[in-house]
């Protein structure tokens, strides 16, 4: 593979600590709430079990990119929101964690790796990454495919988008299974939607 300028300044560009918040979408677009709750004295409770919770969309992020050599990988923490202990994580969450902050880390994910990937990327930090050919199970299952990319500006502030898409049933075509949506700043915190 060859790792050009552009792949060099762009792995540059996004490496580092980003704080932040996600918001997670159904397949209709509609925000989910936030599945998990910490319970101050219990641990992690279902939000399912919380009848009279607050609906919470927003996760408080964390998110750290390294250079993997053929590419920049994305490691990411959530934030439970916390109830009877609200002063463990601050105002800006995404950067100022303590240990006793009770979070939810996703599978790291490698942008760039591989020939069977299509990607485009800026020295700004910018990109778009995701399968060069979407793939559906042949035995009725889903099989998703997740398409990502990020929009990024001078400031230092970025907005990066996953579309998991599923072939259809009914005919020949796709759709949206679910989205997220991050809002990001390097070094930073970023507060709710």
């Amino acid at each position: 593979a060859v790792y050009s300028w552009q792949t060099r300044a762009f792995v540059a560009a996004v490496a580092g600590e980003w704080g932040g918040c996600a918001v997670n979408f159904d397949a209709s677009g509609t925000p989910t709430d936030v599945p998990l709750r910490y319970v101050h004295g219990v641990g992690r409770v279902p939000a399912a079990n919380m009848p009279f919770r607050d609906a919470v969309y927003s996760w408080q992020t964390k998110c750290e990119i390294v250079d993997v050599g053929d590419g920049a990988e994305i490691s990411s923490k959530r934030a439970l929101p916390t109830i009877g202990n609200e002063d463990a994580i601050s105002s800006c969450g995404g950067s100022e964690w303590g240990e006793d902050v009770a979070r939810v880390e996703d599978e790291p994910v490698v942008i760039l790796r591989g020939r069977g990937e299509d990607k485009t990327v800026t020295k700004r930090g910018a990109f778009s990454a995701g399968a060069r050919r979407l793939t559906f199970a042949m035995d009725g299952a889903d099989a998703i495919n997740v398409v990502r990319f990020c929009l990024a500006d001078e400031s230092g502030a970025r907005v990066r988008v996953s579309l998991s898409v599923r072939r259809k049933t009914s005919d020949d075509g796709w759709e949206l299974a679910s989205a997220e949506v991050w809002k990001e700043r390097k070094g930073q915190c970023v507060l709710d939607f």
